[in-house]
């Protein structure tokens, strides 16, 4: 399951009357969030906007409260400290190959990838398989830098460390989610997925919510829905997907928890 749980930590936020104060995210949403979750039952949780490990293990508890328990945890980031990404997982993480100082240069200046690369290995059934967790730069405008280069620098990255696993298995596991801040036959997109039909083409898992649609991200703002969240496998991984059981979930209360939904993802080993 891949979840951008918005902002599960603590900021300044707006208050009704006016003002803004320091708090955590309303209990009203983390009660939606965590019935959602447990609704679902994963054995694997990746997550974007977690705030700090103290939040992450929070989440974790309050998801055993109510009977679903996710005792392994990587709680990982770049050079943003706010939000971070996380994994909970039924199954022990057998290795953290996570990378949080990565730099790419725009126009001679060097900066370093926002939330870095989450990576560990998990052994199920199929054979050992690294899940990848991006969360990658928002369309948020900057002063200096153009947002959509820096998105694709950030996937560039991404892909140079998928290409690294390659290189030492060609035939190796990965499963790569996320907030990609990005739609479909964008260049970071395609950066990410490589060359169609190549032995190392990320394929989409292309999963649709009860009604067939594919958005997974609504921005009240501009009353905008778009498909940010992706999840993409590995040939290996490809014919062990069970795209019957592969969706996005659309409950009633989806937006009471986050303003993206989760997109699930079952193997069938």
């Amino acid at each position: 399951m891949a979840y951008n749980i918005e902002n599960y930590l603590t900021m300044t936020r707006y208050v009704k009357g006016g003002g803004k104060v320091s708090s955590p995210k309303d209990p009203k949403e983390v009660a939606a969030l965590v019935k959602i979750i447990v609704d679902e039952k994963p054995d694997i949780l990746g997550i974007c906007e977690i705030g700090t490990e103290a939040d992450l293990k929070d989440l974790q508890q309050r998801l055993k409260a109510e009977g679903l328990d996710l005792p392994h945890y990587v709680h990982t980031g770049g050079i943003d400290s706010t939000r971070r990404l996380g994994i909970l997982s039924t199954f022990a993480i057998a290795g953290n190959h996570s990378k949080q100082e990565l730099t790419y240069e725009i126009n001679g200046h060097e900066r370093m990838m926002g939330r870095g690369i989450l990576d560990v290995t998990i052994d199920l059934p199929g054979g050992s398989t690294h899940f990848i967790g991006l969360h990658l730069k928002s369309k948020r405008e900057l002063e200096d830098f153009d947002q959509a280069e820096i998105r694709l620098n950030e996937a560039r990255l991404a892909r140079e460390h998928c290409d690294a696993i390659f290189a030492e298995d060609a035939n190796a596991r990965i499963v790569l989610y996320g907030d990609m801040n990005d739609t479909r036959k964008t260049p970071p997109l395609a950066m990410l997925m490589g060359k169609y039909k190549s032995d190392t083409y990320m394929g989409d898992v292309f999963a649709k919510d009860s009604r067939e649609h594919l958005w997974t991200h609504f921005w009240s703002y501009q009353q905008q829905y778009a498909r940010f969240d992706w999840v993409m496998i590995s040939p290996s991984v490809y014919p062990d997907v069970d795209k019957a059981n592969s969706y996005i979930a659309d409950p009633e209360i989806w937006n009471d928890a986050s303003d993206h939904r989760a997109v699930v993802v079952t193997l069938k080993k």
